[in-house]
């Protein structure tokens, strides 16, 4: 006991001085001193290392959190333990010491599940998912914030359910998700403020504050900013302070007030290296690194990028380091460009090498963060918890319909005892006939939950193909006048479209900082204006008809997807052709099509248009599906090759896929030219041809016997009559053709048609 009341001692000596007009911390020590009981002690040295954190004071946090460890070990009381170690992985995650806090939260989750303490195996897994969230595990964070959350609804534990709804909300808005991202933490503010808790409020309203900075909404952004700024300020909140600081310099930095930007980042520099907290420290120096490149001043840039990198390397934090050696690597190939423009050669050459070693670490990052597994791990956990809840659902109403049957059973045995002995008979055979209902009730029953849980697996996964998909305004930003008309069969598609403008300069945002959204060509917002014949940039449109449709087409277009991602926006290919070879060989690899013994004969068709504004060249390359170009009212077909990508089959064992090449067609672009891409789907729909005096007799006679497909010429046609309207026009009058051609015949395949003026 010496030992416990010397650390007392050296506690009380070392912080209560300090923290006086704290009137929390003031209460506890007070407390301390007068407790007897060692229990009691604990719990309150608990209580203060929690308040010293909360008011950034983590030496003092450490010193009574490691007090309670030590009177809790000698006393065994395994609960109080556990929250020792919990405020340890506290302060040591907020010093961005992330594999020490994961250790110690590993820890205090084992003492919780051996003590089946609920509250506490909710609080350690929400903490844990934090900590491999900020380390760049997604999967992992998406994991444990699930667990936690299902334990929290079940107890009914309201402030565990706002900080993993929050948590879930941040984890969507750094994968881009920007409409789930705000519609978890809506959901979270509002509990919050029903909870009236002011430190949810205050973390929640900068996490709404940082999802509009990611889609350029400023003045939304800093509405939010600084109304969180407020409250923490009101409740003393230092890490708080210091973090939105930081967010409202990010938005000055994007509305180009530099001075502003860069006073908001030092003041919550200054707090931060205070507090200790390395990770936001190198946010902080990665945000003026972002500020000193938009200024244009290289040296300051690189200065503090590099200090950046030098912290998020030795505490494991992937995802800022990965912005940042991707800032690094913009510096250095402008830079080399400016050496050699001046005839600096062999800086210049030492600048570009530098910029390609950051460019690759930058790569094999985003691949570590953003790997397909990842996201097929991140569905299945979400699927998981869906499941989960759905299956205790079930099981309860189960339960409660087997409580129903055992008290029918007991009233059917009182019955039985009391009827004469004459009726028995009779009794057993109605027994036995409602047992038979019952069960083929209850098969009936569980052929219909089976059904739910398939179609609802199905819409989940609708909305993950979805996901994939570039809305159609997004596409407009930078092709103004166009539209896309996308109507899958059943509920996913093996139909689908893909856009990428695979070169945006530096200056339209490529020094974005940390918490700015960056467009990948996936679907992500831009922020920058639309790409024009005055910037010469290079836009990618293609439209896809993946084997089948529904869910074996929806894979397909998954894979199709991530190869068209991989070969223009990772290894920057922009010939048409040479897309189409990639995208060839990469269906073969992943299918094993190249094997004779080969599962899969799948494939798709493509149609895929590279606009070259620079140039005034409009090349496309098609597999199996032509290019419509319409100019001064005339429409030319530009037929794609007949071979289709992958397909496996006899084909791999005569042709080497790797040989199989696909033709470039170039085009000069003119003022007013529309290009169309498609699939089969709308031309190959049945309907009915209008009635006129020739078929009126057939009409009567069989409806049946009339249905044909809509056809090349009539889609033709309507292209070349509307051509006086704009695109949005257009696809207005395509729609309703098809809904007056289809009329009450069911829609056999996806359709997708893209129209574009250039």
């Amino acid at each position: 006991m010496r030992i416990i009341f010397k650390l007392l001692f050296i506690l009380f000596i070392s912080v209560s001085s300090s923290y006086s007009q704290n009137k929390i911390i003031d209460s506890l020590i007070t407390l301390l001193k007068k407790n007897k009981s060692d229990t009691s002690k604990i719990i309150n040295l608990n209580k203060l290392a929690w308040e010293y954190k909360n008011f950034g004071s983590y030496d003092s946090a450490i010193q009574a959190a490691n007090t309670a460890l030590h009177l809790a070990e000698k006393l065994n009381l395994k609960k109080e333990i556990a929250s020792s170690y919990n405020n340890i992985r506290s302060v040591l995650y907020n010093r961005g010491n992330y594999p020490q806090a994961l250790e110690y939260g590993l820890k205090a989750l084992k003492i919780s599940e051996d003590l089946k303490d609920k509250d506490g195996m909710t609080k350690s897994l929400g903490n844990i998912g934090m900590i491999y969230f900020n380390k760049g595990n997604y999967p992992k964070a998406m994991e444990y914030y699930l667990k936690s959350l299902r334990i929290a609804e079940e107890q009914g534990n309201k402030i565990a359910i706002v900080n993993n709804l929050g948590n879930i909300g941040l984890f969507y808005k750094e994968i881009g998700d920007y409409v789930k991202s705000l519609d978890f933490n809506l959901r979270t503010l509002k509990l919050a403020e029903e909870l009236g808790n002011k430190s949810l409020q205050a973390k929640t309203l900068n996490n709404i504050g940082d999802v509009y900075l990611a889609q350029s909404d400023y003045s939304k952004s800093l509405e939010y900013y600084f109304k969180g700024l407020k409250m923490s300020e009101e409740i003393g909140v230092k890490r708080g302070i210091a973090i939105v600081l930081n967010n409202i310099g990010e938005v000055y930095l994007e509305e180009g007030s530099y001075p502003k930007a860069l006073d908001y980042f030092l003041r919550a520099l200054k707090l931060h290296e205070e507090l200790g907290n390395k990770s936001l420290i190198a946010k902080c120096l990665g945000s003026i690194g972002s500020l000193y490149i938009k200024s244009g001043n290289f040296s300051k840039a690189d200065e503090y990028l590099k200090k950046a990198v030098a912290i998020d390397e030795n505490i494991g934090e992937l995802n800022d380091l990965r912005q940042f050696d991707e800032m690094l690597s913009k510096i250095y190939d402008t830079t080399g460009l400016q050496a050699e423009n001046r005839g600096q050669y062999e800086i210049a050459a030492k600048n570009l090498n530098l910029s390609m070693y950051y460019l690759k670490k930058a790569t094999n990052l985003k691949d570590t963060l953003f790997s397909q597994e990842n996201k097929k791990q991140l569905v299945r956990n979400e699927m998981n918890y869906e499941f989960d809840k759905k299956e205790a659902a079930t099981k309860a109403i189960h339960d409660k319909q087997l409580a129903v049957a055992d008290t029918e059973n007991k009233k059917q045995k009182i019955i039985i005892w009391v009827i004469i002995v004459g009726l028995i008979l009779i009794i057993m055979l109605s027994f036995f006939m409602f047992n038979r209902w019952r069960i083929t009730k209850n098969q009936k029953n569980i052929i219909e939950d089976q059904k739910e849980k398939i179609i609802d697996s199905i819409t989940y996964a609708q909305r993950i193909q979805q996901s994939i998909l570039m809305d159609e305004s997004e596409i407009q930003f930078f092709l103004p006048d166009s539209f896309i008309f996308y109507q899958p069969k059943d509920i996913v598609s093996g139909d689908f479209y893909w856009f990428s403008s695979p070169s945006p300069s530096l200056s339209k945002g490529e020094g974005a900082a940390p918490t700015q959204a960056m467009w990948q060509g996936d679907g992500a917002v831009v922020n920058s204006p639309p790409l024009g014949e005055s910037e010469g940039a290079s836009i990618i449109i293609a439209a896809i008809d993946c084997t089948g449709h529904g869910v074996p087409g929806a894979f397909m277009s998954m894979i199709g997807n991530t190869l068209l991602n991989q070969i223009v926006n990772e290894k920057k290919v922009t010939i048409p052709s040479e897309i189409l070879r990639l995208l060839n060989i990469g269906v073969y690899k992943a299918l094993h099509q190249e094997k004779n013994d080969a599962l899969s004969r799948d494939g798709m068709d493509i149609s895929l248009c590279c606009i070259d504004y620079k140039n005034k060249i409009l090349q496309f390359a098609g597999a199996q599906n032509p290019l419509y170009v319409i100019s001064d009212n005339e429409l030319t077909v530009i037929k794609g090759n007949k071979q289709g990508i992958g397909g496996g089959g006899s084909i791999s064992k005569i042709i080497d896929p790797n040989n199989i090449t696909f033709t470039n067609h170039a085009i000069p672009i003119k003022k007013n030219m529309s290009i169309y891409l498609f699939s089969d789907g709308y031309m190959d729909q049945f309907g009915l041809p209008p009635k006129t005096s020739e078929v009126a007799q057939a009409y009567t006679e069989s409806r049946e016997k009339q249905r044909i497909k809509f056809g090349m010429q009539k889609f033709q046609e309507i292209l070349l009559n509307d051509q006086h309207l704009n695109m949005q026009q257009q696809k207005e009058l395509i729609v309703s053709a098809h809904n007056d051609w289809k009329g009450e015949t069911q829609q056999l395949d996806d359709i997708l048609v893209i129209g574009v003026r250039l």
